[in-house]
This record gives structure tokens, C-alpha cells and sequence, in this order.
């Protein structure tokens, strides 16, 4: 139960708390992690990350009805579904439930921020250290799966949008933005089958799912484009 609770036990993050409670800083605990070397690098990156991690849009009902957990597994439509998001993991294209309270540009937004500061805090630390040792690439691992998924809530989003207004350059260019991060996260997912696993629910998604998601990808892209004026149909 305490591991569902607080998300995974044992963790970093508990860790971090037990440290700090101890007396400790984030500072001791990336020298015992990481060791004397890579600790100050380590410990910037992840204040930057945590400061990053702020701007996050959070209300409960989005924590459980975003595609937070699937990321790019999560398919696009190329019309409403008319479903409603369900707990946990079966977030249709209900945009509505996604961003709760949030209007949805400024959902959008702050998931684009959080992003930002782990690409800006990854680029930092892999300039820093351009051989990490395993345990920090693990950790590196999982920061930039997680700026993935949240890209990726931020692209359906302004995907969606863009489908209500018809506008289909949008909507192209969020669709590629979706196949680049499903190609992405499947090769993460490849090396590291622990992501996207949770206990509770088994996976929330597997590398054939990100396949399938690039699939459903090209089929959206290729369908918008035969919709273009003057388009050849096929043969």
C-alpha cells in the first residue's frame, strides 16, 4: 500500500525526503548515489529539474484523467470520440477532463514549461558528464521518459484543439510531434522494461503500443494530407 501510495518504494524521491530528514541534503545524497565526483553536477541537476517540475498544472482530476500515464501510447482521433477519460490510463481525447480547472492553453503551456526545464536540465548534465556511469544514465532514463510523457500530454492537447478549429497544419505538426516522441520512448522502453510499468495496473503501455501509435500516426498524417486541395487520391 505505502508503495502505491507514494508512487514507488524504494525510490530516489523517498530517498531524497529520508536524507533531508536525517539531516542530510540532496548534496549527501548524491555523493553516496553517485559518488565525490558527479555529486555537484548531480545535485544542480536535480534542482533544476524540481524547480521545473513546479510549473506542473496539477489538480487531482488531471492527475487521473490526463494521459499522464500512457504518453504517446495514447492514440489520436481524427473526430470527437465522444468518450469520456477514466481512471487510470484510458484517457481517450477527453480534453476536457484532462485539464480540469485549467483552460486549456494555459494547460498546454505549463506542460511546456515543465518539459523545457528537464531538456534544459538533461542537455546540462550530459554536456557535464558525457560518459555517465549506469546508475545516473538509469536516472537520466527515467528524467527524459518523463519529459516525453509530458510532451507528449501537451502535443494531444494542441492537437485536439487544432482538430476543433480544422486546422490541419496544426494538426499535421503536432501528429509528427507525436510519431518523433513514440519513436523515442519505444527505444527508452527497449533498453529499460521498466517503464511504463505500474504495479497496481500492470503496463500502461509496451513497445507495441508505441508502434501502434506511429502507426496510427502516419494513417491521421496521410489522411490529412488526401484532404488537402488538390490532392491526387490514390492511383
Amino acid at each position: 500500500m505505502l508503495g502505491w501510495t507514494l508512487g514507488g518504494h524504494p525510490s530516489p524521491n523517498i530517498e531524497a525526503v529520508a536524507e533531508i530528514r536525517a539531516g542530510g541534503s540532496l548534496e549527501t545524497l548524491a555523493r553516496r548515489r553517485h559518488g565525490e565526483t558527479h555529486a555537484p553536477v548531480v545535485a544542480a541537476f536535480w534542482r533544476e529539474c524540481s524547480a521545473a517540475f513546479r510549473e506542473f498544472p496539477f489538480h487531482a482530476s488531471t492527475v487521473y484523467l490526463a494521459p499522464l500515464q500512457m504518453g504517446p501510447a495514447n492514440p489520436l482521433w481524427p473526430a470527437p470520440t465522444g468518450y469520456k477519460a477514466a481512471m487510470v490510463g484510458i484517457p481517450y481525447d477527453d480534453l476536457e477532463g484532462w485539464r480540469s480547472l485549467y483552460p486549456a492553453e494555459i494547460f498546454a503551456a505549463q506542460l511546456e514549461k515543465v518539459v523545457a526545464g528537464f531538456e534544459s536540465a538533461l542537455t546540462k548534465i550530459r554536456a557535464a558528464v558525457p560518459e555517465p556511469p549506469p546508475p545516473l544514465v538509469e536516472e537520466l532514463t527515467f528524467v527524459e521518459a518523463a519529459a516525453i510523457h509530458f510532451a507528449s500530454v501537451a502535443n494531444q492537447s494542441r492537437y485536439l484543439l487544432a482538430r476543433r478549429t480544422a486546422d490541419a497544419n496544426t494538426q499535421r505538426r503536432f501528429i509528427d510531434a507525436e510519431t518523433r516522441l513514440a519513436t523515442r520512448l519505444h527505444a527508452l522502453q527497449s533498453r529499460d522494461a521498466r517503464l511504463g510499468f505500474e504495479s497496481s495496473n500492470q503496463y500502461f503501455y509496451t513497445p507495441h503500443d508505441l508502434v501502434e501509435k506511429v502507426i496510427n500516426c502516419r494513417w491521421l498524417a496521410a489522411r490529412l494530407d488526401a484532404a488537402r486541395p488538390g490532392a491526387k487520391g490514390p492511383g
